[in-house]
């Protein structure tokens, strides 16, 4: 796939709503410290999620573990 400017413009201008949403529901939980703490513990790609980990997280972090299609 080639990029264009207009296309990467385009793609800079679109959300992630499921993201979005686990940031600010992290925020406003106060757990974003806890999360920024255990992720730092997560450096290898299939290791296991940490326990404590706060339940917004995990559930974004599995419903997007495998790669988009596209």
């Amino acid at each position: 796939m080639t990029y264009t400017q207009a296309s990467l413009d385009a793609l800079r201008q679109s959300g992630d709503e499921l993201a979005d949403a686990t940031v600010a529901t992290l925020f406003e939980r106060g757990e974003v410290g806890t999360f920024n703490t255990l992720m730092r513990y997560v450096s290898t790609a299939g290791a296991p999620l940490p326990d404590g980990l706060p339940d917004v997280a995990r559930e974004y972090l599995n419903a997007t573990a495998a790669p988009p299609s596209w």
